[in-house]
């Protein structure tokens, strides 16, 4: 018998998890960023990060679209599948930087 690959993420799965990611981000630091902000970044974050999306399996997509927090999303992606793809989309700048230490 034939092995079957598992589906691949579509376009519209990655621009979703995208948009999720970037709503989830938002919200994990504190939900101030002007509407023409977001626009922006979404747009870059497609650009950069949706051609690797597509290399994720289906079922890491959905999960990611599901997840309630940035880490929770991280989980999915780095998840055992059905996949032999270890593929994963890390979203930069979802989360405030970290603290500077002191002089």
């Amino acid at each position: 018998m034939p092995v079957v690959a598992p589906p691949v993420a579509t376009d519209a799965q990655c621009k979703q998890l995208i948009a999720h990611a970037l709503e989830l981000g938002i919200a994990e630091d504190g939900g101030a960023m002007p509407p023409e902000s977001q626009a922006a970044l979404r747009t870059k974050l497609e650009a950069d990060y949706g051609p690797p999306c597509r290399a994720l399996g289906a079922d890491q997509v959905t999960c990611g679209i599901a997840a309630r927090t940035l880490a929770a999303m991280e989980t999915c992606q780095r998840s055992d599948s059905s996949s032999t793809s270890n593929s994963r989309v890390e979203l930069p700048g979802m989360s405030p930087p970290p603290t500077p230490a002191a002089p």
